[in-house]
């Protein structure tokens, strides 16, 4: 997964992300701050949007990262991270 910095026209398939897009980015949705990013799976990029929180920044901070996914009841993805992130139940 790497960093965008804007959500508009994401890279083309097979263009290695600018220096620009790792950066990462906050836009304001709504009041809201959002960390903006895309993620690549089997060489197709999908543009993702996250909340800017301290669960998503210590995320961010393990990118880039790839994964193995396991199948799950034929329609979902999974996979346990090493480490936990941080979480804060309401």
């Amino acid at each position: 997964m790497n960093r965008q910095e804007t959500p508009e026209g994401s890279p083309e398939e097979g263009e290695e992300p600018s220096a620009k897009e790792n950066e990462g980015s906050k836009e304001e949705t709504g009041g809201i701050q959002m960390q903006e990013l895309v993620m690549e799976i089997d060489g197709t990029r999908f543009p993702v949007i996250l909340y800017d929180n301290e669960t998503t920044q210590a995320f961010m901070d393990r990118l880039p990262m790839t994964l193995d996914m396991e199948e799950l009841h034929g329609n979902e993805k999974l996979n346990y991270l090493d480490q936990g992130l941080p979480t804060n139940p309401i």
